[in-house]
């Protein structure tokens, strides 16, 4: 999604099937593995039907929408109802997760659990003050993580680059020593 943000070799024209994802470590893998034909989208629909559905509205920014995809994979990645993180910290008055546990899976869920994991007053917040958001499981984590990835992208930086997306993508997602299989257990 990084690279189709900042225009890096994918525009999202390109059938799911066709598309390669590099490691860190330089090994690739298809995404077409998580798409087949009892899927939807197919693997053999575009990376840009993939993220707009498509939609009649002509002035959709594939680019701009890949980034909030993006966005919303790592805010979730810090949400008690998507994963479990260990080596939690309680420095500077908030929460610091550490390295994802247990990716949690929403079928079989307990959707009024998931649902208030998700839900909060937002009536007194000022967005300009990062504080208001001290209280919230995971949200410091969640909004570090995405100023570091939009300041690269504003900056242009490219995926592969030292301290780049792919150095914050590996931090944001990385597994704990003692990881466990996925589960619905939040």
């Amino acid at each position: 999604m990084y690279k189709i943000a900042i225009g890096e070799g994918i525009s999202g024209k390109e059938q799911i099937d066709d598309v390669d994802v590099t490691r860190g470590d330089g090994g690739k893998w298809r995404i077409n593995y998580w798409f087949g034909g009892d899927t939807d989208p197919e693997g053999n629909k575009t990376v840009e039907y993939l993220l707009t559905r498509g939609t009649p509205y002509r002035d959709v920014n594939i680019r701009h929408r890949a980034l909030g995809s993006l966005l919303h994979v790592i805010q979730d990645s810090y949400a008690k109802g998507h994963t479990r993180r260990s080596g939690v910290s309680n420095e500077g008055g908030y929460l610091h997760l550490g390295p994802i546990k247990t990716f949690h899976c929403y079928h079989g869920q307990n959707e009024h659990a998931h649902t208030e994991f998700d839900t909060f007053d937002t009536d007194n917040i000022q967005v300009s003050n990062l504080e208001n958001f001290n209280p919230f499981w995971g949200a410091r984590s969640a909004i570090d993580a995405c100023t570091r990835i939009i300041k690269l992208w504003m900056s242009g930086t490219k995926w592969g680059e030292q301290n780049g997306p792919l150095s914050v993508l590996e931090e944001v997602f990385t597994l704990a020593e003692d990881v466990t299989a996925g589960d619905n257990d939040i």
